[in-house]
């Protein structure tokens, strides 16, 4: 467990942490549709998709750094009730009935293959327990995603995207156009959900390392840098998989997206290796679980349940409602997600700058 983080090791650290926490099933799901939608413009895809998945994650971590962590400060632009209700709202669309469920759906349609007929209902169950084991143990969790799944979720990606791009026919040309591939990937940025995510992954992380940092290290200027690290990292993958995918050619006709990866891993890696994708994506999704069940666990904590217990149960409902929404399956969240995503994207955009607009003027918040 790390205790006290030197100088030397705190940036990589939490940098790998916050890749680990953004990294979860739309970041794996969402580069792959839009390398195969866009083919040979895939650069202009990328170029979207780093826009809204990259670079307003970043600008995400950025305001809350200069609201130190306190993202109900930053919803009280709508008055403190109006911020409430908003942040919970949010909350509640992006974590239980949302990516929470997205990521066990993503997880299990990727190991099915070696589970022999495990139902998704019985998958899901073990799951929500080795997620509620481990969002328990909050203080762990740095250690957890930064030094242990992290590493080994980009060595997994890092092979995939090699063996399969080395293996693949090559990019041909596509009927979508340019302005269609950039604006197509901009709304399948907004899927990820990453802006909403660097609110409180943003907080959470600069509640941690507040505790564990030493040699008089700003816990806001240990996050700013790590960000910088996590988001390029991120880019780094994200570029990969739409290579991957636009190479692909008619492989990927008719393929549903939460099967993407896997039937580019069973196409492209040798039978022994095949697992490898799976454990790759099971990865992604366990570590970005994790980070979405204590988040939400706080915010009922600190509003709802603030007795001795409270904390337990806080984690028990976040992974109860997760758990039950898995079973609706991968389409059926999606349709769910995407037209809330259109909702809010909008208006957390436009309280960033609101917000970042004061500050500049005035100089405080």
């Amino acid at each position: 467990m790390i205790h006290k983080l030197s100088s030397k090791s705190y940036r990589l650290a939490i940098g790998l942490a916050l890749f680990a926490m953004f990294f979860g099933s739309g970041n794996l799901i969402f580069p792959l549709s839009i390398g195969y939608f866009s083919q040979d413009q895939w650069v202009w895809g990328s170029l979207g998709f780093l826009l809204t998945g990259v670079l307003l994650p970043f600008v995400g971590v950025i305001t809350m750094v200069i609201y130190q962590g306190d993202y109900t400060k930053f919803f009280e632009v709508l008055g403190k009730k109006g911020g409430f209700l908003f942040a919970f709202a949010l909350l509640s669309a992006w974590i239980p009935f949302g990516s929470g469920p997205r990521c066990v759906v993503l997880s299990y349609a990727n190991v099915e293959g070696f589970l022999f007929n495990v139902p998704l209902w019985a998958y899901s169950i073990v799951y929500s327990a080795i997620v509620y084991i481990i969002a328990f143990r909050k203080s762990a969790a740095l250690d957890i995603l930064g030094y242990i799944l992290t590493p080994l979720l980009l060595l997994c990606l890092a092979s995939v995207v090699y063996l399969g791009v080395q293996g693949s026919t090559g990019i041909i040309e596509g009927s979508v156009k340019a302005p269609v591939a950039f604006s197509h990937a901009v709304i399948q940025g907004y899927q990820t959900q990453d802006l909403i995510a660097s609110f409180f992954f943003a907080a959470a992380v600069i509640d941690i390392v507040s505790r564990n940092l030493k040699d008089g290290i700003s816990p806001l200027k240990a996050t700013f840098h790590s960000s910088i690290i996590g988001v390029t990292l991120l880019g780094i993958v994200y570029i990969g998989l739409i290579i991957l995918a636009s190479s692909s050619g008619k492989l990927l006709n008719g393929v549903t997206d939460d099967y993407l990866l896997t039937t580019l891993v069973n196409n492209f890696l040798p039978p022994k290796l095949a697992f490898t994708g799976s454990f790759a994506v099971a990865l992604a999704c366990l570590t970005t679980s994790v980070a979405l069940t204590f988040v939400y666990a706080d915010f009922l904590q600190a509003n709802f349940f603030q007795g001795k217990n409270g904390h337990a149960i806080a984690i028990f409902i976040t992974v109860g409602i997760t758990f039950l929404f898995s079973l609706a399956g991968f389409e059926t969240i999606s349709s769910v997600i995407s037209p809330l995503m259109q909702f809010f994207y909008p208006c957390l955009i436009l309280m960033i700058i609101w917000n970042l607009a004061k500050y500049v003027k005035n100089g405080t918040l």
